[in-house]
């Protein structure tokens, strides 16, 4: 039979472990822009995000889907010039992008 201590210690165990796999997203924001520039590696981009203020992006090598003129690519085939449909968390820190669609 149940009481009430050990119902709530597994209602408390169960809305943890629920939690703790439960992901955890960050606002994203999608903008169509330029990329201002490129480091020779494709690790870090700047562009102008969706308040029109310049945004540092780090591009992941993992997690960030990259295409260029429609193919996969990496990231170290990103030129700045390069006009790209770009969705990425707004975090304030890291700004990664998961889609960079680029021309």
């Amino acid at each position: 039979m149940w009481n009430f201590k050990t119902l709530t210690g597994t209602l408390s165990a169960l809305a943890l472990a629920i939690l703790l796999i439960s992901p955890i997203s960050a606002a994203a924001d999608q903008v169509n822009t330029k990329l201002l520039s490129v480091t020779p590696d494709g690790k870090n981009i700047t562009f102008k995000g969706a308040g029109g203020s310049t945004v540092k992006s780090k591009v992941s090598g993992s997690r960030t889907k990259i295409k260029i003129g429609g193919n996969d690519s990496d990231r170290k085939h990103l030129k700045a010039g390069m006009t790209c449909e770009i969705t990425y968390k707004t975090d304030g820190k890291k700004n990664e992008p998961s889609i960079l669609d680029c021309k």
